[in-house]
């Protein structure tokens, strides 16, 4: 069994069997569906992709009523009824991540071609959209993952997953009434006057980027975040040669990044520039 496969390998598969065998774990001995269910919401899909003639594309199978279509860029896959002879809810239900794994030529087999997800409200009655969200099936995080309890274990988590592993994850616990918890949280004393003295001193400029404020606040003023350049939960002082005014993503940036020499052109501004 394969351990994981991307667009890239380019690796071809016989017949649908094979996929299902080799990649997915199964033991069957003769499949001859279009699609397979792997439980939850994860789908097997071995379309036909349309052959294109004389401008046209037709269909490479005749008994079955539809055209597959695969974009250039190979990030929209449609599937095109010739005939409204099919069970449209079926199809709809199919809303979860697919493993796609295509016959491109007659003579040739099925390779993975994408994962993706139904784009329902692109859809019509005879036309279904999907759109590719990775390029990558990891097998052994497929069926195996656990989602830590700790909050930052969480994120660390997320950033190490796959596109449609997080996409699984992340449709399963999102929630239309989050839960609202209470927290204790300290925060540091912070001088209105040394905080506007900053911004009044930025004029509407952020003082790293030198880009104007994103936006213009509802008092009528540009939009900038004051930023203490050694941060006050380090011993850093509230004091106007250690405040500065910073667009949200700069300021972002030096919570992140810590750049040396964002932090030493910050301070020469807070020191020896005037208002």
């Amino acid at each position: 069994m394969l351990n994981k496969i991307c667009i890239e390998d380019n690796i071809q598969f016989k017949t649908s069997v094979e996929v299902l065998n080799e990649c997915f774990g199964k033991n069957y001995k003769g499949f001859q569906k279009a699609g397979c269910y792997l439980g939850g919401d994860m789908f097997v899909w071995f379309p036909k992709l349309a052959l294109k003639m004389d401008g046209q594309y037709k269909a490479q199978s005749k008994t079955k009523p539809w055209i597959n279509v695969l974009s250039d860029d190979g990030k929209t896959l449609e599937m095109i009824a010739e005939t409204d002879d099919f069970d449209r809810e079926r199809i709809l239900k199919r809303s979860g991540i697919i493993f796609t794994f295509a016959k491109c030529e007659p003579k040739e087999g099925y390779r993975y071609i994408g994962t993706f997800i139904m784009a329902v409200e692109e859809c019509t009655d005879l036309r279904f959209i999907y759109r590719r969200i990775d390029t990558v099936i990891d097998f052994e995080e497929l069926y195996n993952y656990q989602v830590p309890e700790n909050e930052e274990d969480q994120e660390r988590h997320a950033k190490q997953l796959s596109k449609s592993q997080l996409y699984r994850i992340a449709k399963e616990r999102g929630s239309e009434k989050p839960k609202m918890s209470e927290r204790t949280v300290a925060t540091w004393g912070r001088d209105k006057y040394v905080k506007e003295l900053a911004k009044t001193r930025a004029d509407g400029i952020c003082e790293l980027c030198k880009e104007p404020a994103p936006f213009v606040a509802s008092d009528g003023k540009p939009f900038l975040e004051t930023h203490h350049i050694k941060w006050l939960s380090r011993g850093g002082s509230d004091t106007i040669e250690n405040c500065v005014a910073l667009c949200p993503n700069c300021h972002r940036k030096m919570h992140y990044c810590e750049n040396v020499e964002d932090i030493k052109t910050l301070m020469k501004i807070a020191k020896y520039i005037t208002v």
